[in-house]
């Protein structure tokens, strides 16, 4: 299973459906449900728009919950422009894999903005 944690609904949907045109199953879920047989599950924790430290709460939370599934792979989506709590998010997503260094990559290839 390849999780991806969003901060927002349209986030969330928009990876499921890069997984469904690349012929994967997808899932969304605005909370993780583990017993999903999807390949892809994309979770949408709606943390854009609150205060930052409910949402790095919220992501660590979640990414915990997440491991507990031993997924295949972990993918923090964060939006192109930066906006939300992005590396409050990452690096709460890294305290919960135990690693002290992360990669963010903003990118939008669509609208020619690429690192």
């Amino acid at each position: 299973m390849i999780v991806v944690i969003a901060d927002d609904l349209s986030g969330a949907a928009e990876l499921a459906n890069v997984a469904l045109q690349a012929g994967l199953s997808a899932d969304v879920q605005l909370q993780f449900d583990a017993t999903s047989d999807a390949d892809v599950v994309c979770i949408s924790t709606d943390t854009r728009s609150r205060d930052v430290l409910e949402a790095a709460a919220t992501v660590e939370a979640v990414t915990r919950a997440v491991m507990t599934a031993s997924p295949d792979f972990l993918y923090k989506k964060c939006d192109s422009l930066l906006r939300g709590w992005v590396a409050e998010e990452a690096c709460a997503v890294a305290r919960v894999l135990g690693r002290t260094r992360i990669l963010l990559v903003p990118a939008n290839p669509s609208r020619r903005s690429t690192a």
